[in-house]
């Protein structure tokens, strides 16, 4: 789905105000940020929501430096959410059937790759007003998809896998939200 041209509201949060959980360590609404607005390109925190967790599949690792380099507010290999104005959350992931696409192997376990449908959502990370949400296909290998480190149990079946997509799949969806110049 196409995001149309949002039009961020201004929100002051409150003491009673419920934050977004990104799984970071950013809150949603963060009265530090800058607001949504002004010339483009419009910097972008990420983070993987709990959402992500339920399929009882171990998700793609989802960062800030999954997006292009440009658009990240990062320093140093650190999120900077006083930069940021918007913040994209990985927020769930379903299963495509049931076949496995592949196997992932580990010193002490192995796990079967699964296809599945990653959901993200957008956000004014200053407001929490919600700007776009979207789906994308995982496409990429199985023995891309395998995380590098696991917990499982010696000799026992590992954890399911999602299988990963290409970060680059992300940008058609972004780029209507991060690029434009803005009032």
């Amino acid at each position: 789905m196409a995001p149309t041209s949002p039009t961020p509201q201004t929100v002051t949060p409150s003491a009673s105000v419920s934050y977004l959980q990104c799984g970071t360590d950013i809150k949603v609404p963060n009265p530090g940020s800058p607001a949504y607005g002004g010339p483009g390109p419009h910097l972008v925190v990420a983070g993987e929501g709990d959402g992500a967790y339920r399929s009882g599949l171990v998700p793609s690792s989802f960062t800030t430096g999954s997006l292009p380099i440009a658009w990240g507010a990062r320093e140093d290999g650190t999120d900077r959410p006083d930069r940021a104005q918007l913040i994209v959350c990985l927020t769930g992931l379903r299963r495509r059937g049931t076949t496995s696409i592949g196997t992932c192997e580990w010193t002490i376990a192995r796990g079967d790759v699964y296809p599945v449908t990653y959901t993200f959502e957008v956000y004014e990370l200053k407001t929490a007003h919600k700007l776009a949400d979207f789906d994308v296909e995982s496409d990429l290998p199985a023995e891309q998809s395998c995380p590098a480190h696991v917990t499982a149990h010696i000799g026992q079946h590992g954890p399911d896998v999602a299988q990963d997509f290409d970060d680059d799949t992300l940008v058609p969806h972004l780029t209507p939200l991060v690029t434009p110049d803005l009032p």
